[in-house]
């Protein structure tokens, strides 16, 4: 699990922009040095757990996920790692890997999730 916090990645001007004067300034969050060769984008989706509530242990097995959380505090369950997390701070999870999200606040969670899929037929384990 690569665990990130917005808040303590140095921001820069986007690669697009006069670097000296700059329009536009960005956060990375993941380099494709973070993620295994052979990956293509299989979905991009806003999802929200409401408060005291969870989502299913389960794995995808050619699919690396990405957790952006945008409102509330989670603890992510990756593996055998378990961590809280709190708005701004996102999560690698790696493909065949075990993984979990519960809402532990008193609020709704939101949250974006990015997959990253080989596109090798892989399916959804619910554990």
């Amino acid at each position: 699990m690569i665990v990130r916090n917005i808040a303590k990645i140095k921001e820069q001007a986007a690669s697009h922009e006069d670097q000296r004067f700059p329009g536009a300034y960005k956060k990375i969050i993941f380099k494709k040095e973070d993620f295994p060769k052979g990956l293509m984008p299989q979905m991009i989706n806003w999802a929200r757990i409401p408060a005291k509530k969870k989502f299913n242990l389960h794995y995808h097995q050619d699919m690396v996920e990405i957790f952006i959380l945008t409102k509330g505090i989670v603890r992510m369950k990756v593996g055998s790692e378990k961590k809280i997390l709190v708005s701004g701070e996102s999560v690698l999870v790696p493909e065949n890997t075990v993984h979990q999200m519960v809402n532990i606040g008193r609020s709704e969670v939101e949250y974006l999730i990015i997959g990253l899929s080989r596109g090798t037929g892989g399916k959804t384990i619910v554990v």
